[in-house]
C-alpha cells in the first residue's frame, strides 16, 4: 500500500529523480533565479557548449531540463527566443561503452524528442491556430515529422528499403540499418534544415555525471573524441554537467579551444526558496486535506543541515516519512509534528555519527572539521591551511574520511587548485553531530 495514497498525496511529493522537462517539472522548481538566466543566456546565444559544475544531487540536470523547457515554451507561444527543444532523455559517458554505442544512442533519442514535442504542438496550441513561422515551421514540416492518421510519426528509411514508422511511445528499430550512419546523416541533415540559422536553436541535450569517470583527463579524452560526431554538430545544444573540478579539464582542452563556455557553478539552493520547495510540492502531488508529519520550519532546519541539496533532503524527508507511517505515529498539531522529527533527526544524526566514529582517526577528524569551515569544499593543494607539509601527507586521511562516506573527491590534473574535495550529505550530518557535541 503505498502510504502517501492514505494521507492524500497521489504520489511521493519528496521524489529524488530530476525534474522533468514538462509543465509539473517547472512548477516544481523553484529559487535560483540567477543560475536560471545565465543558464537561459547560454543556450539561446550561439552555438558554444554550456558547463556545469556542482556537488552530486544539487540540481544541476533539473536546473537545464526546466531552462530548456521553458525556453521551448517561451519560443512556441510566440514570446520570441530560439527555438530550444529539451532531449527526452539525458547521456553518460561509459569507459566501457564504444563511441559508436553513444552516438548512435544520442541520434536515436533526439529523434524521439523531435516527434515527442512535435506531437504534443500538433495536439495543443497549434491546432488551435497558432502559425508557425522560421525554425517552429521548418521542424514540424520537415520529411521526418509526418501526421499519420492523426499521430505524428517518423519515417525513415531503412538499408534494405522501405522504411521504419514509430509513433511517440513506440520503439525503434535497433537493426545495423537503423544504427548505421544512413540514419545519423538524415537526423543530422534535418537538424541543419531546422537550425539553419546562426542561433536559431536546437535539440538541448545534457551530457551528466562527468565524475563518473573520476579524473578531469579522463573526461576531457572522451568528450574530444566526439567533437566531431555530436558537439559541433547544428542542431545540437549541448550542456555538460559535473561534479567540482570536472569539467574545468574539459574547457582548457586545446582541442575543444574557445568551444565551450566556463563552468556555471551551481550551488544549494538559497534559504529564502525553502519554503517554496515544500510549498510547491504540495501544490502539485496533494489533493485537497493532504496531510504530511513534517512542518514546513522543520523541512528549512533539515535542508539547512544538508546545505540546501535538495536530492539529500528530499529523501531524508521520504525516509521520515516512511518511519511515521511504520511506526502508526500521525502527529497533527505543529509542536507534536516538530517534536516526532527532532527525536527521529537526532537518533539518524547520531547513527551516522556512530558509524563513522570507528573508521576516522583523531587526525582524519581534525581535516574533516576544517573542511567542514571551508563551505564543504577545498582544494588539495591548500595542504598547509590543514597543518601538512605536502599534499602526499593530506592525501591518507582525504582518502579515510572518503572511504567513511563523509567526503567525496575528483581529481584535476590540470589545476591542482581547483576545490575537487566536498563534504557529502552525510558529512553534513556527522558534522552537525560533531557540532551539537562541543556544545
Amino acid at each position: 500500500m503505498n502510504f502517501y495514497s492514505g494521507w492524500g498525496f497521489r504520489e511521493s511529493p519528496f521524489q529524488v529523480s530530476a525534474l522533468a522537462a514538462t509543465d509539473e517539472g517547472s512548477r516544481l522548481f523553484v529559487g535560483r533565479l540567477d543560475s536560471r538566466q545565465k543558464l537561459e543566456m547560454r543556450l539561446a546565444s550561439g552555438d558554444r557548449i554550456v558547463t556545469i559544475e556542482g556537488v552530486n544531487g544539487v540540481g544541476k540536470t533539473s536546473l537545464v531540463n526546466v531552462v530548456a523547457y521553458l525556453a521551448y515554451k517561451k519560443h512556441v507561444d510566440g514570446r520570441g527566443g530560439p527555438l530550444l527543444i529539451p532531449c527526452v532523455k539525458a547521456f553518460q559517458l561509459d569507459a566501457d561503452k564504444e563511441k559508436s554505442e553513444l552516438v548512435a544512442e544520442v541520434y536515436q533519442e533526439v529523434a524521439q524528442s523531435l516527434i515527442h514535442y512535435a506531437e504534443g504542438l500538433r495536439a495543443g496550441k497549434l491546432a488551435d491556430g497558432i502559425k508557425p513561422d522560421g525554425a517552429l515551421a521548418k521542424w514540424l514540416n520537415s520529411p521526418l515529422i509526418s501526421s499519420r492518421t492523426g499521430s505524428v510519426s517518423l519515417g525513415l528509411p531503412t538499408m534494405g528499403g522501405g522504411g521504419v514508422g514509430i509513433g511517440v511511445g513506440g520503439s525503434f528499430n535497433t537493426t545495423e540499418g537503423f544504427r548505421g550512419s544512413g540514419i545519423q546523416k538524415l537526423i543530422k541533415d534535418t537538424l541543419g534544415v531546422i537550425f539553419a540559422e546562426a542561433g536559431s536553436g536546437g535539440v538541448v541535450c545534457v551530457l551528466d555525471n562527468l565524475e563518473l569517470l573520476q579524473t578531469s583527463d579522463a573526461v576531457r579524452k572522451q568528450v574530444e573524441v566526439l567533437r566531431d560526431e555530436l558537439l559541433t554538430v547544428p542542431g545540437f545544444r549541448w550542456v555538460l554537467c559535473g561534479a567540482p573540478g570536472i569539467v574545468h579539464g574539459v574547457v582548457s582542452s586545446p582541442r575543444l579551444q574557445g568551444m565551450l563556455y566556463d563552468p556555471l557553478e551551481i550551488a544549494g539552493i538559497e534559504l529564502k526558496s525553502l519554503e517554496d520547495v515544500l510549498s510547491s510540492r504540495l501544490s502539485v502531488f496533494g489533493q485537497s486535506q493532504a496531510y504530511l508529519p513534517i512542518g514546513t520550519m522543520d523541512f528549512v532546519s533539515l535542508c539547512d543541515i544538508l546545505k540546501g541539496n535538495l536530492r539529500a533532503v528530499l529523501g531524508m524527508a521520504d525516509d521520515y516519512c516512511l518511519w511515521v507511517a511504520e511506526s502508526g505515529e500521525r502527529p497533527v498539531t505543529d509542536i507534536d509534528k516538530s517534536n516526532l522529527f527532532k527525536q527521529w533527526l537526532d537518533d539518524e544524526i547520531e547513527k551516522y555519527f556512530k558509524s563513522a566514529e570507528s573508521e576516522v582517526t583523531q587526525t582524519a577528524w581534525g581535516v574533516f572539521d576544517k573542511a567542514v569551515t571551508k563551505d564543504g569544499g577545498f582544494s588539495p593543494s591548500s595542504f598547509a591551511e590543514f597543518g601538512f607539509k605536502n599534499l602526499q601527507a593530506l592525501r591518507p586521511y582525504v582518502k579515510d574520511l572518503e572511504r567513511a562516506g563523509l567526503l567525496v573527491s575528483t581529481t584535476d590534473e590540470i589545476d591542482k587548485r581547483r576545490k575537487t574535495v566536498s563534504v557529502t550529505p552525510k558529512g553534513w550530518l556527522v558534522s552537525e553531530a560533531r557540532i551539537r557535541s562541543q556544545k
